[in-house]
C-alpha cells in the first residue's frame, strides 16, 4: 500500500502527502483531531502491513483469544508451561474409557474396552505395582500420596548405588 503520510524533517510529528510532487504541511491547519488522525494513519502505515493482513491478525488474536478461555485462562496456561517444562506435563493419544483395538498379536487383533490409564510404580522391595489412575489422583487430592523432598530422593539414591557398590 502506497503512504499517504511522511514523517517532518524535524522528526516529531507526521504529514500528509498529497501527491508525489505536492506536501501539504498540516502544521497550517489548527485542528488536533487532524493531528490525531494524521498521527494514527503514519502509526498504521508504519507497521507495514495490508489491510488485510491486519483483518487476518484480528481474526488469529481472536481464535487464541478463545482457545486461552476453553483452557481455563492464562493463569491455567501459564500453569500447564510451567508443568510442561518441568517434565510433569503428557498430552495422552486418546481419552480414558475408549475402546481401542490393539494390534500387539498381528494375527489376531483384538478390542480393548473401556481403557482406563494406570500408574505403574516399584515397591521398595522392587515389586511392579499397577494402579488405575482415579484412584492415583484420589489418593494424591486427599494427600494420601505425596511426592518425597529432593533430599530423601537424592538420600535414597545413594543408598541404592551404596548397596550396589557392596555387591
Amino acid at each position: 500500500m502506497k503512504r499517504l503520510t511522511e514523517k517532518h524533517y524535524l522528526g516529531a510529528d507526521h504529514y500528509i502527502k498529497c501527491s508525489d510532487s505536492c506536501n501539504v504541511d498540516m502544521d497550517c491547519i489548527d485542528c488536533t483531531s487532524f493531528d490525531r488522525l494524521v498521527e494514527r494513519l503514519a502509526a498504521y502505515e508504519d507497521t507495514g502491513l495490508e489491510p488485510n493482513e491486519v483483518t487476518a491478525l484480528q481474526k488469529d488474536w481472536s481464535d487464541l483469544c478463545t482457545i486461552v478461555g476453553e483452557c481455563g485462562g492464562i493463569d491455567r496456561l501459564c500453569e500447564l508451561a510451567e508443568a510442561d517444562k518441568d517434565g510433569r506435563l503428557v498430552v495422552l493419544p486418546f481419552t480414558s474409557g475408549r475402546t481401542l483395538l490393539s494390534k500387539e498379536n498381528i494375527d489376531s487383533p483384538r478390542l480393548m474396552k473401556d481403557v482406563e490409564l494406570a500408574i505403574r510404580y516399584c515397591s521398595s522391595c522392587g515389586i511392579v505395582f499397577h494402579m488405575g489412575y482415579n484412584a492415583f489422583c484420589d489418593l494424591v487430592k486427599h494427600g494420601r500420596i505425596t511426592a518425597v523432598s529432593e533430599e530423601t530422593e537424592e538420600a535414597l539414591e545413594a543408598m541404592k548405588d551404596g548397596d550396589k557398590e557392596s555387591v
